[in-house]
């Protein structure tokens, strides 16, 4: 089973659009590869930001809500008004 020209050609051509595709495909695995670990890096950074804005949070909330019950005490121990009763 010899090869004629025109089968040698077609299959010298079939070769190298084999190896063009493989090529392209490994180029295009190699940009998603790229693509994934930039996405990669953005989530960590993001998900970094958020565990710090987490954390402030919580520390500003403790902080209002100690500021709120200390306002509470003081306004229940001092009461503010005129000095008259509703009775007066």
């Amino acid at each position: 089973m010899l090869l004629d020209e025109n089968g040698a050609k077609f299959l010298i051509m079939l070769t190298v659009a084999l190896t063009l595709i493989i090529i392209a495909v490994a180029g295009y695995c190699l940009g998603l590869l790229l693509e994934w670990r930039d996405v990669n890096r953005e989530n960590r950074a993001l998900r970094q930001y958020i565990a710090r804005t987490k954390a402030t949070n919580a520390e500003l909330h403790t902080e209002y809500k100690a500021e709120f019950e200390r306002r509470m005490k003081q306004n229940a121990a001092e009461p503010k008004g005129n000095g008259r009763s509703i009775t007066q």
